[in-house]
């Protein structure tokens, strides 16, 4: 299965676009916390951006890896 199709079936509002800084085939390049700025209105950091760019980085990492894998 290739990995485009994988993200839009598992995480389709994760968005997928090509990144400038890797030109290799083996990069990807994903928007995480989309639409949640890190900072309320009042200038409070909002935790609940990070919170979501956790939960997706750690849901992505267990799908993609198995607990023997070495990295």
């Amino acid at each position: 299965m290739y990995v485009t199709t994988y993200m839009k079936q598992h995480f389709p509002a994760i968005q997928l676009i090509p990144n400038l800084c890797s030109q290799t085939e083996s990069s990807l390049h994903i928007l995480l916390g989309e639409n949640i700025y890190q900072f309320t209105k009042d200038g409070i950091l909002d935790t609940r951006r990070f919170q979501v760019v956790y939960d997706q980085v750690t849901n992505i990492f267990h799908t993609l890896f198995k607990t023997d894998d070495e990295l």
